[in-house]
């Protein structure tokens, strides 16, 4: 694993924190990509249309092939958010607040066959099921790193810590690095 370190924004992160600042300037070529992303957005989002039908008119508005409708597409949910993921979210949490409501309904009415298949599909539809298997013990249990660390930053370690203040950027060799989350697939 490698990291990265980039001096610039790319043309697509300049165009999406223009939607943020007024103050950016684009390009003539990255302003023409940011109104298409807005049309493809609007698309999805006003006039409901799938993302089939939203490729589909994208190439006739923009007389584009379908690959590049596709890329104008995915920058566009880059941009602003997959709708779909949103939606099913969203979705889900209105349905739990019509399961809590009709299981509270049948409960107080004393019908408790019935709350009792609410709670059923409920449990069915949000997939309770864990099994033991999906669990990484591994991950449960505490680790044990042995940092090695070479004299010299031992020696400086050691000064500062008699005055209690540590500066690591003191430090021979001392890179600050950027956080950055690693997904399982690069673990």
């Amino acid at each position: 694993m490698s990291i990265v370190r980039f001096n610039q924004d790319s043309p697509l992160q300049k165009i999406k924190a223009s939607f943020l600042d007024d103050t950016i300037e684009l390009t003539n070529k990255q302003q023409k990509i940011k109104e298409q992303i807005r049309f493809a957005f609007s698309l999805r989002l006003k006039e409901r249309y799938t993302p089939a039908q939203t490729i589909e008119h994208l190439q006739q508005e923009y007389d584009c092939s379908q690959a590049t409708a596709y890329r104008i597409y995915q920058k566009a949910m880059y941009v602003f958010g997959d709708i779909d993921v949103t939606d099913i979210k969203a979705e889900k949490i209105v349905l739990r607040e019509y399961y809590l409501e009709l299981y509270k309904s049948a409960f107080d009415d004393k019908k408790y066959e019935v709350a009792k298949k609410i709670l059923d599909s409920y449990r069915e539809l949000f997939d309770f099921n864990i099994k033991e298997d999906d669990i990484d013990e591994g991950k449960l249990k505490a680790h044990h790193y042995n940092i090695v660390i070479d004299k010299q930053v031992r020696s400086i370690m050691r000064e500062q810590f008699k005055t209690g203040v540590v500066d690591f950027n003191a430090y021979p060799n001392v890179e600050d690095i950027e956080f950055r989350e690693v997904n399982e697939e690069e673990g």
